[in-house]
């Protein structure tokens, strides 16, 4: 975006033609000794605001012209244009919406960022009710999701369609407290419970290998038995669908029925 200012006779500015063009940055710094032409600058763009023709004051007699256009060519858009004057107590704020154009503005931003605000505590105050946390829910969250505070809002978003979704999801009924907490890091660094872990791994990947239908880190037995409940809720055998399972040499297996899904199951997992 670009836009052209040209100015004659403006609040005791002579004469200023210049192109601010925005396609290499956003923002300009306009630099100049005092009594120069910045607050004078600052009046142009305040009644362009107004939707007010600028003047000068000094010498009301000569003739003023104002041009401020856009990169088409078309007068500047007063709602595009907001002017905050120095040492005004209005715009002391740290908060974002005191640089909204007005009031209204600024009382609708306040008021859907509450909302917001209050939305994100309901929702950490359930979380901590599940997970068994009692305190620093938010922080506890953005650490195991090595997130950064900034960034909270699109974390909480990428959950979206994971809890719509209504998956029976590994682990779900137990609390998050349960697991991840001071007595548990506590045995997990005890002597010999790391070989232990490492032992039954071992023995888990070897399991998985020898069987027909799980792969390891896609498709286990924890899946299978997700897969079956939700196959059962939903009628899926009882409206005469069937399911293809694979074996590793891509052999195909038509399943037809509930009880005979879940023999499968069943044998994938006493698999030794």
């Amino acid at each position: 975006m670009k836009i052209s200012v040209d100015l004659k006779n403006c609040y005791g500015i002579k004469a200023l033609r210049h192109d601010f063009d925005f396609g290499t940055g956003n923002a300009f710094l306009v630099y100049a000794p005092n009594g120069a032409m910045k607050t004078s600058l600052a009046k142009v763009f305040t009644d362009i605001s107004k939707a007010e023709s600028p003047k000068d004051v000094i010498f009301p007699l000569r003739t003023t012209a104002c041009s401020i256009t856009n990169d088409s060519g078309f007068p500047l858009d007063q709602e595009h244009v907001f002017v905050v004057n120095p040492y005004e107590e209005r715009y002391s704020s740290e908060r974002i919406a005191t640089l909204l154009v007005n009031e209204e503005l600024k009382r609708e931003y306040e008021s859907i960022r509450a909302s917001i605000e209050t939305a994100k505590t309901i929702l950490f105050s359930s979380i901590g009710e599940t997970s068994g946390l009692k305190k620093n829910v938010e922080r506890e969250v953005l650490a195991a999701f090595k997130t950064d505070p900034s960034d909270i809002y699109s974390l909480l978003e990428s959950f979206e369609a994971d809890v719509n979704s209504n998956l029976i999801l590994d682990f779900a009924d137990i609390a998050y407290q349960e697991v991840f907490n001071q007595r548990v890091q506590d045995f997990l660094a005890s002597p010999g419970i790391a070989a232990l872990l490492s032992e039954y791994v071992a023995k888990y990947d070897e399991l998985i290998d020898k069987s027909m239908y799980f792969r390891k880190g896609i498709f286990n037995h924890n899946n299978a038995s997700t897969v079956s409940r939700s196959l059962k809720d939903n009628g899926f055998f009882e409206a005469k669908h069937s399911v293809s399972l694979f074996d590793p040499s891509s052999q195909r297996k038509e399943v037809a029925s509930q009880k005979e899904f879940d023999a499968i199951i069943s044998g994938e997992k006493n698999v030794s």
